[in-house]
Parts: structure tokens; C-alpha cells; sequence
């Protein structure tokens, strides 16, 4: 078959599928003697199946690792989840936009002149907001970090904390676990899930606990301790979940990564997420370096913005409360005053 014929018989143009071709994704026969594309039936599998992928949102990259994984289930996984996050982000970003035009809209309707003003600031804005969810960065390596423990058949800390030993590292995750309450029934968040150690403590509750967290290789660790729990990839910045979805959400020891900015706008995810009179609990150190400092290797972590979390319990109509947990870590929690 010529190219035309299989753009008509799949409902596609002959330029997406050079494109395609362009791209490396499908690679017909090409006659010798005047360069004609020639394709069989294999190509016109491959081409519906691009062509799926792409009604799916998928990038292209994202399909070239999905073909060339040729049914190799956990890259496959890696790919999908990768997808997922990426059409998560999009639509905050689609739902802000929406939500702005609206704004500019009121504004021309109140006026009956055209609100060129109120559309700059919208678009900045909307410019702000992105630049910062792309700004998300894994300083760590926790991909390396997570291979690592595998060779040493070990399940360490999942970060390099000079002033947290193990044991208040875990007596912490038990006292966010106890301040919680998680209850049967319920749907739970935990933000940077890590190795799942909070995860599996809230769902020993009863409760049903999804994990979300950055690193491909942690997620699959998680899988294999908790097959029976869910786990996304994903970011605090662009959390891959539905709006009004959690009961309660966890974030132990992840805060820290954030810049001031970073965490308030976490937090604008986290209220998304959320259901009405629904519960947060943060974890932390109780040190922590100035955030002028915090971008040189000797001080890799921000202060948690503990006047932005009053602010946001406030807001919410929440009570905050700030716990000693054990020498070195505090936890935080909004809740319901009613609670």
C-alpha cells in the first residue's frame, strides 16, 4: 500500500505519518527504483497502534519507549506511568487556563471594553505557575539511591540524614501514623512514599492508601513489599490524582526538598486533592538550613514553611498543630476542629 492509502483506511494524513517516520517509529520499505514508501500490513499495525497512543495523549517519545519495549511489562509500566503524569500535569495546567480566561471573560463582561491588562497579568501568572512545576527536581538520585539498596539487600534510609537516626525516623512515621487515625474505608495519600514505610503503616489501619512518589526504581521496591497497595509516579508539584479524592494526606521527611515557593504550591495540591474536612499530616526535621543556603551540597535542604502551613490549615478551616515527635523531627497536622 502507498502512504495515502493507509492514511484514508487508518482516518490520518499522510504528513503524520511521515512524521512517524521522521521520528523513527515506523520504518517502511522503500522502493529502490523511485523511492516510494511500500506498506504491509505489519506497518499498518504498528501505525494503529502510534495512532492509539497518540489518542491517549502519549508523547512521542513516550511511544518510541513503549514499541521498542516490545511487551516487556515493567518497562511498559515505567512508560505509561511516565504518561500518566505527564497528561496529569497538562490538565492542572488546562484547568488553570480555563479557570483565568473565565476571569478575563468576567472582566470584559463587567467593563464592556476589552481587558488587556487582566489578560497580561493572567498569562504571567499562568507562566509562573508552570515555570515552578517544572522546576521539580530529584537532587538526590533516588532511582540510584533505590538500586543501590537492591545489590545491598538492604532497606536503609532513604536519605542521607546526619541528624536522624533510625529509630526517630521510625518512631516519627509511627506518630503520623497515630495522629492520622486512618480508618477502614477511608482513601489516604502519602506524598514521596520512598520505600512505602508510612505506606504500609497507614494501611495496616484499615484504610485504602495510595503512594505517590518520583522514582521509578522506589516504586517498583514499593510494588514488590506491597503488591497488594497502589502506587503513581508523580510529584508534589503535580499530584496524579483526581480533585476532592483523600480522605488524608501523609508527607514524611519530603517537604524538604521544596524551595518556599515549591511548598506553597504543594499545598495547593494537597487542598485540591483533599475532600471537605479532610486531614493533612507532615513530617520534618526540627533543624533546618536557611533556604539561601540550602542549594550548595553541604546544605541540601529547605526549611519547611511552617508560617505557609498555618496559613493553609486557616484557610481550610482546619486546627494546626505542631508536635515534637522526637528530638530531631516535628510533625504537623491540620484537622477538622470538629475532630
Amino acid at each position: 500500500m502507498r502512504i495515502q492509502e493507509v492514511a484514508d483506511r487508518l482516518g490520518t494524513t499522510a504528513r503524520a505519518i511521515r512524521l512517524y517516520e521522521q521520528k523513527g517509529l515506523l520504518q517502511p520499505h522503500k522502493d529502490a527504483d523511485n523511492g516510494y514508501r511500500r506498506y504491509t500490513e505489519s506497518d499498518v499495525d504498528t501505525l494503529r497502534r502510534i495512532l492509539a497512543m497518540r489518542e491517549l495523549g502519549m508523547s512521542l517519545a513516550t511511544i518510541a519507549g513503549l514499541l521498542s519495549a516490545s511487551g516487556r511489562t515493567a518497562e511498559w509500566a515505567d512508560h505509561l506511568e511516565a504518561a500518566r503524569a505527564s497528561l496529569y500535569r497538562q490538565h492542572l495546567a488546562a484547568a488553570q487556563g480555563l479557570q483565568a480566561l473565565d476571569g478575563v471573560i468576567a472582566a470584559l463582561e463587567q467593563r464592556s471594553s476589552v481587558p488587556e491588562q487582566a489578560m497580561l497579568d493572567a498569562a504571567e501568572h499562568l507562566r509562573e505557575s508552570r515555570l515552578l512545576r517544572e522546576s521539580w527536581q530529584d537532587r538526590w538520585d533516588y532511582d540510584d539511591v533505590a538500586r543501590r539498596m537492591e545489590q545491598e539487600k538492604g532497606l536503609p534510609l532513604a536519605f542521607p540524614v546526619d541528624d536522624l537516626s533510625e529509630s526517630a525516623y521510625e518512631q516519627t512515621l509511627d506518630v503520623v501514623a497515630t495522629r492520622l487515625a486512618a480508618r477502614p474505608g477511608e482513601l489516604g495519600v502519602d506524598l514521596g512514599t520512598g520505600l512505602g514505610n508510612l505506606t504500609g503503616r497507614l494501611a495496616a489501619a484499615g484504610a485504602d492508601i495510595v503512594g505517590i512518589e518520583q522514582s521509578t526504581e522506589m516504586l517498583r521496591a514499593c510494588r514488590q513489599r506491597y503488591p497488594q497497595l497502589s502506587f503513581r509516579l508523580g510529584n508534589l508539584l503535580a499530584l496524579p490524582l483526581p480533585d476532592h479524592t483523600a480522605d488524608f494526606v501523609a508527607c514524611s521527611f519530603a517537604f524538604h526538598h521544596l524551595t518556599s515557593r515549591q511548598q506553597r504550591l504543594a499545598l495547593q495540591e494537597i487542598d485540591r486533592i483533599l475532600r471537605p474536612n479532610g486531614r493533612l499530616c507532615l513530617a520534618g526535621l526540627t533543624t533546618a538550613v536557611p533556604c539561601d543556603a540550602a542549594t550548595t551540597d553541604d546544605a541540601p535542604w529547605y526549611p519547611i514553611d511552617t508560617a505557609g502551613f498555618m496559613t493553609w490549615c486557616a484557610g481550610r478551616g482546619l486546627h494546626g498543630e505542631f508536635l515534637p515527635a522526637t528530638a530531631s523531627t516535628v510533625v504537623m497536622i491540620g484537622r477538622p476542629l470538629s475532630v
